[in-house]
């Protein structure tokens, strides 16, 4: 911002010490006043400016100086400080501007002075216009400071399965923005995988939102980098938003990852072999293979007691699950269990989706879980998870060898769940199932004392009450794609919510991606590949509740077939009450026989869903 450059409207003569004769002196003075005042007034202009730009930001501003030196009669030195707020700065700039145009006013009377004092008003003029360019500046770097504080950082983690790769290889997302490189391979955002992991890789970035950016898988190779052969995927976070935000992405995957497989291609940065070195069975168990039936069960064996359900090959309208028993759980832990098929058809004989498991650990600890499979191998992926994820959180927790950091119990649980996904992922290439469209949303409560931490995916619900106060404690968010937070991860992903009003008047909300016939009920889940990368994801949310003993408290782990119609309060407050009356089988049968009514009532008698409830007295 120029204030006066008084030198530049000078004729050489004026700065000169040697007096001039009469004329040439009038001749410059009359010059200089003439253009001093078209400076005042342009100063007097952006010094509005900057007072207004100054006015748009709030009174956040450390204290800032303004000090105006000027000499003689005519530009007195002058010294403004101004006060710990941006208004102090509006003051000090509204004075400035009057001294200014008290200057330019005063200018027009130097017909009497002489070119040294000229000079000294000059130098004078510009430590003046110093000064205001550095108002100028803070002003602005308050203006950018507001900015940043009204944008808010997010965490965005990406997770691409990716498998045709060989030694030497890296997977980058390359993108639009500075934090993905700017379409510069080379300053991409760099996948991790690990020999536990592949063919899963991830990557955390930070950015500010909003955030709205294009980006594309990358295979950097030594020879050539491998570009998905596609339009630039998008995404898109408002500012209002709140994380978690995962990226799930599929590029370059094998359907089959197996032996046949592995003996073309090489883990990348893993085997530190090339391709073909290894045989088949080397690299199918040291990392394509899901976690052993046999090291489940072992794991079983070490705790006190664990149950889980069993799969039967025809299941019918109301047959009840059995069960598979390790060791004993003590009886004041022994939850009451209730899984029970539905009847989706005529003639039903397909199987049961639902499934559980209960560990009691050495510890004192009683993990309980709840899973309720959808899909045409949806029972597969509710069964599977029902047993690793005892295993991983037993692992990932410290329970299985008796160091448990309770402190560190969310992280651990994040952990469980994403070793859950992946072995569920590696398990349906092993076994040859579809985990592309089946999945299973998941439950868990660990239990010990007054504490109990839970972790959810989707609709499978947990609910803290008591049995003498009657009322909800705690209650999981159950992830939908009607919850505002879910669906702006989904479409900020591509994918795709569709909403449906039926006759009776129900809506009913399915994520899709672009094309798709499979859609989904629920935005968190573990499994569902072909919708990871569509904003489902299987991030859980997990909490920490503290209880009173004293006053008789519960937890209830149950499939969204007794939630779907039956609200969080009204069920703790029923189960309370025939707790207290009958005790918890009975609640649990009579919270079972409500929700099959109010399925038939909605469907006509024509359908009810699956329906598993775990019922824990502390």
């Amino acid at each position: 911002m120029a204030l006066l450059t008084v030198d530049s409207l000078l004729d050489d003569r004026l700065s000169k010490p040697a007096r001039i004769d009469a004329e040439q002196h009038a001749e410059a003075h009359t010059l200089l006043a003439g253009k001093a005042n078209v400076q005042a007034a342009s100063l007097q202009v952006e010094l509005s400016q900057a007072v207004k730009s100054k006015a748009e930001i709030d009174a956040v501003a450390p204290p800032q100086v303004l000090v105006i030196d000027a000499q003689d009669e005519l530009a007195a030195q002058t010294r403004a400080t101004a006060a710990s707020s941006c208004e102090s700065l509006k003051e000090v700039a509204e004075s400035a501007c009057a001294r200014t145009a008290h200057l330019a006013q005063q200018l027009q009377g130097l017909q009497h002075l002489e070119s040294k004092e000229l000079a000294e008003l000059v130098q004078s003029a510009e430590k003046a216009k110093h000064h205001l360019d550095e108002i100028l500046e803070q002003l602005q770097r308050l203006k950018a400071s507001e900015q940043r504080k009204t944008s808010r950082r997010q965490e965005i983690r990406f997770r691409a399965v990716c498998s045709e790769t060989v030694v030497g290889d890296e997977l980058k997302v390359v993108g639009s923005c500075r934090e993905l490189g700017g379409w510069d391979t080379g300053r991409g955002l760099v996948l991790q995988t690990s020999a536990d992991a592949f063919p899963l890789w991830t990557g955390l970035v930070t950015m500010d939102a909003p955030v709205e950016v294009e980006f594309k898988l990358v295979i950097a190779r030594p020879s050539r980098d491998e570009w998905e052969d596609l339009q630039n995927r998008s995404l898109r976070i408002p500012a209002d938003s709140d994380g978690p935000w995962e990226v799930s992405l599929q590029y370059n995957h094998s359907s089959m990852v197996g032996p046949k497989h592995l003996a073309q291609n090489a883990w990348p940065r893993l085997l530190g072999r090339a391709p073909g070195d290894c045989d088949e069975k080397d690299a199918l168990d040291h990392h394509v293979r899901a976690v052993g039936q046999d090291e489940l069960d072992a794991l079983m064996t070490r705790v006190v007691g664990h149950i889980h359900g069993l799969s039967a090959p025809l299941e019918t309208p109301g047959q009840l699950r059995e069960c598979a028993c390790f060791g004993t759980i003590p009886s004041n832990l022994l939850p009451t269990i209730l899984c029970e098929k539905g009847n989706k058809q005529k003639m039903d004989t397909s199987p049961n989706q639902d499934n559980f498991s209960v560990t009691h650990f050495q510890t004192g600890h009683t993990l309980i879980c709840a899973c309720d499979g959808h899909g045409k191998h949806g029972h597969i992926a509710a069964a599977r998870a029902a047993q690793t994820m005892p295993f991983f959180i037993a692992t990932e927790t410290g329970i299985s060898h008796g160091a448990i950091n309770e402190a560190g119990m969310e992280e651990a649980m994040l952990h469980a769940f994403q070793k859950a996904e992946n072995d569920l992922v590696a398990h349906s290439a092993q076994h040859v199932w579809d985990v592309g469209t089946s999945g299973t949303t998941a439950v868990v409560a660990l239990v010990k004392g007054h504490n109990i931490w839970t972790a959810n995916l989707g609709d499978s619900r947990a609910a803290i009450g008591s049995v003498l106060d009657r009322k909800l404690t705690f209650a999981t968010k159950d992830h939908t794609p009607q919850c505002a937070k879910e669906r702006a991860r989904v479409e900020a992903m591509g994918g795709q919510v569709v909403s449906e009003i039926h006759p009776d008047g129900r809506a009913t909300h399915r994520i899709f991606s672009k094309g798709a016939t499979y859609g989904l009920s629920v935005a968190r889940t573990l499994g569902d590949q072909s919708l990871k990368s569509h904003g489902v994801c299987a991030v859980p949310e997990v909490a920490h509740t503290m209880v009173d003993p004293s006053r008789k408290p519960f937890v209830l782990l149950a499939s969204d077939g007794l939630w779907e119609f039956l609200d969080s309060k009204s069920v703790v407050k029923a189960a309370a009450d025939q707790i207290a009356q009958a005790g918890p089988a009975t609640a649990v049968q009579l919270l079972h026989k409500e929700a099959k009514k109010k399925w038939r009532q909605v469907h006509g008698g024509k359908y009810s869903d699956d329906i598993t409830s775990v019922l824990l007295q502390l």
